[in-house]
């Protein structure tokens, strides 16, 4: 545990050395503005978005030296072929600063309608706090869909950022509970 917060206040200084910092808040903001108003991701047709930040699992980020990962890993078997085209040994690390960086707990966009804390054990989406590319030039987002108060899919997208404007990339990973 110590190693880790060490690597992280270590990264973190070294980021800032060379003029790379950990991404705004308004930059977070268009990712999650974007992935909201997306007409072509089918399951956001009606949001629902509830108010809860979606947290990343560590076991989400594994990436083996030998290509293991682990099942759920966003760098598990074809994905990971994906991945290693678009992301540089400097973005994972740069993915798992935010990681352990992000503290947020809720949402506070404004522009996004929520779904009131009652109905969203019923039926809601929880995002997660989109991941960057040191670049910034693509995002990764975990999206959770519930219904009737029990998790039923999840999806991990790709988006990227072009012509100044976040849009949707690539299908990483997902799955049906």
């Amino acid at each position: 545990m110590a190693s880790k917060v060490l690597f992280a206040l270590f990264f973190l200084f070294s980021l800032e050395a060379f003029g790379q910092t950990l991404p705004s808040s308004l930059e977070i903001e268009e990712v999650i503005k974007a992935k909201v108003s997306d007409s072509t991701d089918l399951i956001l047709y009606t949001p629902v978005i509830s108010k809860r930040i979606l947290t990343w699992r560590q076991t989400q980020l594994v990436y083996g030296e030998s290509r293991q990962s682990h099942p759920f890993s966003i760098y598990n078997k074809g994905a990971t072929v994906f991945l290693d085209t678009i992301l540089t040994a400097e973005d994972k690390n740069y993915i798992r600063l935010q990681v352990d960086s992000f503290s947020q707990k809720e949402w506070t966009i404004k522009d996004i309608k929520y779904i009131s804390q009652k109905d969203s054990l019923e039926k809601a989406i929880l995002l997660s706090l989109p991941l960057f590319s040191k670049n910034k030039e693509y995002a990764i987002i975990n999206q959770l869909s519930i219904s009737e108060g029990r998790a039923v899919n999840t999806f991990v997208t790709l988006y990227r950022k072009t012509n100044g404007k976040w849009v949707y990339y690539r299908y990483i990973l997902g799955g049906l509970f």
